[in-house]
């Protein structure tokens, strides 16, 4: 019998053929053979553009790689590692490009991901969300795309209603994207705050609609939400929900909302935060799969640095942790990456900050966007699939 460990994914495939390098390597006799908890366990070490083309094996196999169980289990699989998309935008070249990064040295290995059916040159931020595998684009804050760049899938999102007796057009809008696994569902949340067109005012409260890909239509929640902070990384998927800093009444706290029940909750901010203009200073992200803030601070010398909070136990407002405190202002934190902080420091470039030692190593990579144009989201690529 073959042990699914002696079977590399490199003795499977072969990533510059056409044809999936195991159709020699099994006789059709073998295949029909082969237990069918061994198949997958195989099967499972395989990355996406494999598995896309093992498809054509048999009608068996095609069921089997397009069954939920599997997607779910490929997804899941502790060994499938987690890579990086950055968009970058280039005013000399006026284009944006989006390469897939690996390793620590954050070298592409796809040189700029092509989206299929969008071509758009974007300068603010694009990349509101990224989860299991699909990636929620937003061009211009009106139309909203989810995108799986492993299958090289694009769906286009219905434009969100709004009700024409409040306001004829969105003033300013935040998008969250997330999973419901009470249903399997993917939904988009959509908070927008409009303009009165009588007196050309903007609205106090953002109105919020969610959309469901399922049902591909889009429902009103009965709430209104103050205030959100507008900032490119004040808001975070993390446990199911999404995550915005918020301003609440008056008090600065992180608005989450639920995609399972639906539902919008709040958070306080560590206590020592609370620091005049905290709306530009506050950063939201994941750090060793624990929900954690970045935050710019002052020290006892009035020395501008960077603290690092982690909630030990989400939801606890008690947990917070400081982990990390750098002896320097981050001024465009992007995300963390394994155990380093990236950001878009000096001139546009991108920079590392090792937080493995007991101080933050800095490294400088030769990859540039115009100021303030950086994006960055975690991705692990998926067979989720919207078709």
């Amino acid at each position: 019998m073959i042990n699914p460990a002696d079977v590399s994914p490199q003795t499977l495939v072969s990533t510059r053929s056409n044809y999936p390098a195991a159709l020699n390597y099994f006789s059709e006799e073998t295949m029909a053979d082969l237990p069918e908890d061994l198949l997958i366990q195989i099967l499972l070490k395989l990355p996406v553009e494999s598995l896309v083309r093992f498809r054509c094996v048999s009608k068996h196999w095609c069921n089997l790689i397009r069954s939920p169980e599997f997607i779910n289990m490929h997804l899941d699989h502790e060994k499938r590692d987690e890579t990086i998309l950055i968009k970058r935008f280039h005013k000399g070249a006026a284009e944006t490009s989006l390469p897939l990064h690996a390793n620590e040295l954050l070298d592409p290995f796809l040189q700029n991901l092509e989206i299929p059916g969008l071509d758009f040159v974007v300068v603010d931020n694009i990349m509101q969300s990224s989860c299991n595998g699909l990636i929620c684009i937003s061009p211009d804050h009106k139309n909203y795309y989810v995108f799986n760049p492993a299958l090289h899938e694009l769906k286009q999102i219905p434009a969100r209603p709004f009700d024409p007796s409040v306001a004829s057009k969105p003033f300013i809008g935040k998008v969250g994207f997330g999973f419901d696994p009470t249903t399997n569902h993917y939904k988009v949340v959509s908070l927008a705050k409009f303009e009165d067109d009588k007196i050309n005012i903007p609205l106090r409260c953002f109105q919020p609609r969610i959309y469901n890909l399922s049902t591909d239509s889009w429902r009103e929640i009965d709430d209104e939400i103050p205030s959100l902070i507008d900032g490119p990384y004040s808001q975070v998927l993390f446990n199911g929900c999404c995550h915005w800093v918020a301003n609440l009444q008056s008090h600065m706290s992180i608005l989450s909302f639920d995609f399972s029940t639906e539902v919008f909750g709040v958070m306080e901010l560590p206590d020592p935060i609370l620091l005049e203009n905290i709306e530009e200073s506050t950063s939201l992200s994941v750090l060793n799969q624990r929900f954690s803030l970045i935050q710019q601070a002052e020290d006892n010398r009035h020395d501008q640095c960077t603290d690092i909070w982690v909630m030990e136990e989400y939801g606890v407002k008690e947990s917070w942790a400081k982990y990390y405190s750098i002896e320097v202002a981050i001024e465009r934190p992007l995300t963390f990456w394994k155990d380093i902080l990236l950001i878009q420091g000096r001139y546009g470039r991108l920079v590392s900050l090792s937080l493995s030692g007991t101080e933050a190593e800095a490294s400088a990579f030769p990859i540039f966007a115009e100021d303030y144009t950086m994006e960055i989201v975690n991705y692990r690529e998926s067979l989720v699939s919207f078709k």
